[in-house]
């Protein structure tokens, strides 16, 4: 549940920060004598880099709760 819901967070910010990115690379692309044409594929391809990375980090965080001692943790409470 909680994977689903960075998931639709991590998109919404991927969909809002593609026309800003793609308009400010082409702008400074058009600066130079030689330059690389943009593809969707780059921002599908960061868009799923960070989505990725999302998943890792829950994963990480959920072991790592679910392996610590509950007696330990009321211990100090």
């Amino acid at each position: 549940m909680l994977g689903k819901e960075f998931s639709i967070l991590v998109l919404i910010s991927s969909i809002i920060a593609w026309p800003l990115a793609w308009l400010i690379a082409e702008d400074w692309l058009d600066t130079f004598a030689y330059r690389q044409d943009l593809s969707y594929i780059y921002f599908a391809l960061a868009s799923f880099i960070s989505l990725l990375t999302a998943w890792m980090t829950i994963t990480y965080h959920g072991i790592k709760a679910s392996s610590t001692d509950p007696a330990l943790a009321l211990k100090y409470e």
